[in-house]
């Protein structure tokens, strides 16, 4: 029950069950106070006040730091109703959109910057709504701050993976519904012992695979309906190696994977994760595709594509801990590699098992251990799940690491579960629609390409002056510069990472230059032309093929 009294300010004050959650003297006052303290000299992006009350914490955020975007967490709604500030952006944790919201706020572009403010009258007094939401919210920041690290190690590979791929795409693209229910095959250790308890029960399933499980299917004669491919990397070569020995397999990846993804196969699936560069291409070059939203992990984007059908969906090997000396079913192409470089003072499983040590520090019992980055995604997929209305994901065999909004189910439950949940077969959607020609991809290639260049070449002289799209390419592909990552969205700004002494119109001009010159070299690719003269005072000149 929440009460109302009166500061000797004459404010509001809240109390429930007979503590006032704010300053019996000057609730104003302290949240002046409180919010100094707490934001510090910097000056934030993005304030995440969690406990707000009636509202005094965050009109003092909004007053001190009138650029930043204020976000208002309450922890109870009955608070909200009381609250004598007006506030844009109230949030509560019940709140069916709550957790996709808060998600919004705290991106790539964001998660820099951005100060999380708990009000700990409030925290006390809700201490389990509060540990929900500060769990979600550390681990918001955590999978934003690495997909940060990751566009900034891959973004100009993305570019140039995309620049390539194009250029060899199959001769069908094509699309897909399953026929059957849908076995999603991870790469953890137990996906060994699983698939020996399966047996015939496969012969069910539309198998599909990540990359890292595909030799261990095809080692028991599995051949997977469908892989999921979205490594932009060199290791994810290691992995298509096998996928000589699946003609039969579709091939589900988007443009800025790493190239090879489509060997031994005559039609793929695009992939669409939205990045700067997969919207500009596909203005130019309309190419049929399916929108999956980017992911941490390829078992994330294959979930999120597999939720996108009726089908009911089964993991396995998704078990977000390692086991003994072994982090992946076998055969594995890291394993081998280990095997290769073996000595008889460095055996195999000395390597295997120091290496483990160190990535996977926490036991969950005697022969399991995990990480702290293993249990983020863990829980990453129980939120997913629990923004979906789709039929239950179900867990076979799962590791002890656990995944609520999944249901667990043992190998030899897999057969009655299949019988009762009764999924129609039918006939699979195996359309196909002819790639485009190369000269078609290479004109909108080379069209791309120099818009961009041109565009770049006047912000290298006039840095004061960024297009919204030059600079979403900017902060694509030198992230390492710049906190926004995924473009401006209407911001009209690109925050600088960390403290320099320059201005900001010549970190942009330097940036706009470096990119320019990773640009004319794509170009040269496209054009066929290997000489310097391709820059942006001569591509009207440049042969196109």
């Amino acid at each position: 029950m929440i009460e109302v009294s009166r500061a000797r300010s004459g404010h509001l004050v809240p109390v429930v069950d007979g503590k006032p959650l704010n300053s019996r003297y000057d609730p104003v006052d302290e949240a002046k106070r409180f919010i100094a303290r707490s934001v510090g000299p910097s000056a934030p992006d993005t304030i995440i006040v969690v406990g707000e009350t009636f509202g005094y914490l965050s009109a003092e955020a909004r007053r001190s730091f009138p650029n930043a975007r204020v976000v208002s967490v309450f922890l109870s709604a009955e608070l909200r109703a009381f609250a004598v500030v007006d506030l844009p952006e109230p949030k509560f944790p019940d709140q069916p959109d709550f957790f996709s919201s808060i998600a919004a706020v705290l991106t790539e572009a964001t998660v820099e910057r951005s100060v999380i403010v708990p009000w700990e009258p409030s925290l006390a007094r809700w201490p389990s709504t509060a540990a929900g939401v500060l769990s979600y919210l550390r681990d918001a920041m955590l999978i934003a701050s690495g997909n940060l690290t990751t566009t900034a190690a891959f973004g100009r590979r993305w570019l140039a993976n995309l620049v390539h791929n194009v250029n060899s795409l199959p001769p069908w693209l094509g699309t897909y519904t399953p026929s059957r229910p849908i076995l999603i095959a991870a790469s953890g250790p137990s996906l060994e012992g699983v698939l020996r308890s399966l047996g015939a029960v496969l012969e069910r399933f539309d198998v599909w695979a990540v990359p890292s499980s595909v030799p261990a299917l095809l080692a028991r004669s599995i051949v997977p309906k469908l892989i999921v491919s979205t490594d932009p990397g060199f290791y994810a070569s290691m992995h298509y190696r096998s996928f000589a020995h699946t003609p039969s397999s579709l091939i589900a990846a988007p443009l800025t994977a790493q190239p090879g993804f489509c060997r031994g196969s005559d039609e793929i699936i695009l992939l669409d994760q939205d990045t700067c560069i997969e919207a500009a291409l596909y203005r130019a070059l309309p190419l049929r595709r399916t929108a999956v939203p980017a992911n941490g992990t390829v078992a994330g984007t294959a979930l999120d594509f597999a939720l996108s059908f009726d089908a009911p969906v089964f993991f396995v090997g998704l078990d977000f801990s390692v086991t003994g000396a072994l982090a992946h079913a076998r055969p594995h192409p890291f394993h081998d590699y280990y095997l290769r470089s073996a000595s008889r003072l460095a055996p195999t499983e000395s390597a295997l098992f120091g290496r483990l040590l160190e990535l996977y520090p926490d036991s969950t019992d005697a022969s399991h251990r995990t990480s702290m980055p293993l249990r983020t995604y863990a829980r990453w997929f129980a939120r997913r799940l629990s923004r979906t209305s789709h039929p239950p994901v179900y867990r076979i065999s799962p590791s002890r690491v656990e995944v609520s909004g999944t249901v667990a189910i043992e190998p030899d439950g897999v057969a009655t579960r299949l019988d009762a949940i009764g999924f129609p077969t039918g006939r699979p959607d195996s359309g196909r629609r002819a790639t485009p020609s190369l000269r078609a991809r290479r004109i909108a290639l080379f069209g791309l390409l120099s818009r961009w260049i041109a565009g770049l070449d006047g912000v290298v002289d006039n840095p004061s002056s960024v297009p919204p799209d030059i600079e979403s390419l900017l902060c694509l592909l030198d992230a390492a510069r710049f906190s926004v990552v995924a473009g401006a969205s209407g911001t009209g700004r690109m925050p600088l990472r960390g403290a320099d002494a320059r201005t900001r119109e010549e970190i942009v001009a330097e940036s706009a230059h470096d990119v320019l010159g990773f640009l004319t070299n794509e170009l040269r690719k496209v054009s066929g032309d290997s000489n310097s003269k391709c820059d942006a005072g001569s591509i009207a000149r440049c042969p196109v093929f």
